[in-house]
């Protein structure tokens, strides 16, 4: 949850993430500079805006900060519907990639396939990474009152069978839900 919450701050503080396939405790954050040094969004996210009051006194204000909701009992930290819809892009996005890994494993012949993308592991029954959440691999939905999370990337559970769960749960409703 921890990392989650790093990378909703970054996040909400212009950065853009970069996932990595390997090593998923560890991900680049990307800031671009202005020539005037001045730090430029990436995507959007919370604005300071500084001006000031008739006395001279800095004012600040801040604009798509996140709020505090409930689902149920359950509180939890929504960012503001900028930073919302540019997550769920990020989601869409993974999802296309991997339905197209899905395609290109049907389709490429063996010696064209990229170890670890469109090959599964050592072992027997490991599935290739291309085919798999690997950065939205959970989703919380209310479910007869209570909270529920749903894993999107359980190993025992087949490629196909995460992505069509992911289907139903996110990607087939509405953003209100």
């Amino acid at each position: 949850m921890d990392d989650y919450m790093a990378k909703l701050a970054m996040l909400q503080d212009g950065a853009l993430i970069m996932p990595t396939l390997a090593d998923k405790s560890m991900y680049q954050a990307m800031y671009t500079f202005g020539k005037d040094g001045q730090k430029m969004d990436l995507i959007p996210g919370m604005k300071f805006i500084t001006t000031k009051d008739g006395f001279g006194n800095d004012v600040v204000s801040v604009t798509d900060a996140p709020t505090i909701a409930f689902m149920g009992n359950y509180a939890y930290l929504r960012p503001s519907d900028k930073v919302l819809r540019q997550m769920i892009e990020y989601a869409v996005t993974e999802k296309k990639a991997i339905e197209q890994c899905m395609q290109d494993i049907k389709t490429l012949k063996d010696e064209e396939k990229i170890k670890n993308y469109h090959k599964g592991g050592n072992d027997a029954g490991v599935e290739p990474n291309g085919t798999r959440f690997l950065v939205f691999t959970e989703v919380v939905v209310m479910e007869n009152g209570k909270t529920k999370t749903i894993n999107l990337n359980d190993p025992s559970e087949s490629s196909e069978k995460m992505l069509q769960r992911a289907n139903e749960v996110f990607f087939n409703k509405p953003i209100e839900e």
